[in-house]
């Protein structure tokens, strides 16, 4: 099968080595499931270019994305395509419903901070366990001319997240298959868990993107 690398660059998407070369990561994490029966969901569509990429490098996937603008006009075989916003809970929920749940979801959407936000934070629970939320274009975070509603910059929901992987401290050792036997976590010494402590496996940073496995 093609690398990556050559699909991206049969479907001029900025996500290649003409454009920010997020594809290198995407290597990373990608490469071990190719194969397998994914359901990928992206935020934001653009000129399509990005979900037929993805459905020639997974061949055995169905993509599904979404974008504020009707981009319908990009639905194929094995490539559905919803018109609807990624700051609207109610339009979140129905795709999910209808599709979901998602093996993989990847935010290359408004890139504004609120959204971005809302989007992981809504989202991630939806995803299925093991699977990989990843957020694209996290440098416009800090852009003035783009962030216009003062919300809070998205990379510091990323840092918070470092807690959640350490469990705030809740746990005193490493693996949740001793978390029964771990003194600070069964004294509750430090308080419990929450949703985002237990949840929250990793968070792989990288200039511009993120990748955050849920656990499993």
């Amino acid at each position: 099968m093609s690398a990556l690398k050559e699909i991206a660059a049969k479907y001029p998407t900025d996500k290649g080595p003409s454009g920010h070369n997020y594809i290198e990561k995407y290597e990373m994490f990608f490469e071990a499931s190719r194969n397998e029966k994914l359901k990928i969901f992206e935020i934001g569509v653009d000129q399509g270019h990005s979900v037929k990429m993805w459905k020639e490098y997974f061949p055995n996937a169905e993509i599904y994305a979404i974008d504020i603008v009707d981009k319908t006009e990009y639905q194929e075989d094995r490539i559905t395509i919803g018109v609807g916003s990624q700051n609207d809970p109610e339009f979140l929920n129905k795709f999910n419903e209808q599709y979901g749940p998602f093996d993989i979801i990847i935010d290359d959407g408004s890139h504004i901070n609120s959204d971005m936000t809302f989007s992981f934070n809504h989202l991630f629970p939806m995803l299925k366990a093991g699977g990989l939320y990843v957020v694209e274009d996290i440098h416009a975070s800090y852009w003035s001319w783009v962030q216009l509603d003062g919300s809070e910059n998205f990379t510091n929901r990323v840092k918070h997240l470092l807690d959640s992987v350490n469990r705030h401290g809740k746990a005193g050792v490493a693996s949740k298959a001793n978390w029964n036997t771990d003194a600070v976590y069964v004294n509750k010494m430090v308080g419990e868990m929450d949703y985002w402590d237990l949840a929250v496996e990793s968070v792989h940073a990288f200039m511009s993107i993120v990748f955050i496995y849920k656990s499993k």
